[in-house]
């Protein structure tokens, strides 16, 4: 199998353009971090708050519904099994 290898100039810039990735990467990520931590504004708070409560009884419901249909499914199974 014959394998094309590129010139110097193709390679050198493919792997300058990677460090300059990188070190672009690198001071996004320290500028961005220098904002210092943001806080959270009350509105967006209240908001976390809501879904949270909401998440919570969503989840309590569905394993009321878990455990209505499994005790469905004893109860149909006592009555095939009584048959």
């Amino acid at each position: 199998m014959l394998i094309d290898i590129p010139d110097a100039g193709i390679i050198l810039v493919s792997v300058l353009a990677f460090l300059g990735g990188l070190v672009t990467l690198y001071l996004y990520t320290k500028i961005r971090s220098s904002d210092g931590a943001e806080k959270i504004a009350p509105t967006n708070q209240e908001r976390i708050d809501f879904y949270e409560k909401e998440l919570i009884d969503m989840k309590i419901r569905l394993d009321i519904m878990v455990g209505l249909k499994a005790s469905l499914a004893q109860t149909c199974l006592r009555k095939k099994s009584s048959r």
